[in-house]
């Protein structure tokens, strides 16, 4: 049997299995793998092959000793200079907002150098709980520089806020510095992700820079850890020249 061939076997298992994952609620057991490779007439090793791809999407779970259940999709967000709503976009999800708070006020020395601004300086300060098909996916924090965006209202803050600071004002938000970490919930947070405060989550921190490399943002955003995943790309980076040194007489 050629590569090819056994690829189309998988890719058709694999839709069969989607097929009965639609037809079932979040939870339900799958038969055992000797029942669905007879069901579908192919394979055991053909049939876990096609498991093991919808595992790696979230859309199955294996429970040692209990069996395969069916799962909701993790909604998958890139390590990117991206928002939420475009990364939920792609998913085939609907993305969706409710601003838990807004207020303009003065920079402390804390936020001030954080932003690279003076002192008592004014900053928009919010939180967001963003959705993807209805569901709490990530709680953020957020401080924007306020004489980069003088307007800003809480309905930008509904939608994409990188759309609306480029549409609106011509802030285009081009990099990133982003730390990465596991943490738990605080009682509030699980509360407003529809959480326990024993769910693992995924927070980053970090600041965003405009195209001229001015810091306009910083904020810490946690995403729920059940429903969430991150993703990236690196590339081995190329040894420069070697460089010699040299003496003038």
């Amino acid at each position: 049997m050629t590569q090819d061939s056994v690829t189309s076997k998988v890719d058709l298992v694999r839709t069969q299995l989607l097929n009965l994952i639609d037809q079932t609620e979040e939870g339900t057991a799958l038969p055992s793998e000797r029942a669905l490779a007879e069901r579908f007439q192919v394979a055991r090793m053909t049939l876990r092959r096609a498991m093991d791809d919808l595992a790696y999407d979230g859309l199955l779970v294996r429970q040692h000793g209990r069996g395969v259940f069916t799962a909701r999709p993790k909604v998958a967000g890139r390590l990117a200079v991206t928002s939420f709503t475009e990364d939920t976009r792609r998913r085939g999800l609907t993305p969706g907002t409710r601003v838990i708070a807004f207020r303009k006020g003065r920079a402390d020395r804390n936020v001030a150098r954080q932003l690279r601004i003076p002192v008592n300086d004014f900053a928009y300060f919010y939180s967001r709980l963003r959705l993807a098909d209805g569901i709490p996916m990530a709680l953020q924090h957020c401080t924007l520089v306020a004489d980069a965006v003088p307007d800003l209202t809480e309905e930008d803050l509904a939608g994409s806020l990188y759309e609306s600071l480029e549409r609106r004002y011509g802030v285009k938000i081009n990099g990133a510095t982003v730390d990465l970490e596991a943490v738990t919930p605080d009682a509030r947070t699980a509360e407003l992700l529809d959480i326990p405060i024993t769910q693992p989550c995924i927070q980053l921190r970090g600041f965003g820079l405009d195209q001229s490399g001015r810091v306009v943002e910083i904020g810490r955003s946690l995403f729920r850890g059940d429903r969430y995943r991150l993703s990236s790309s690196f590339s081995r980076a190329e040894p420069g020249p070697r460089r010699t040194a040299s003496k003038t007489q």
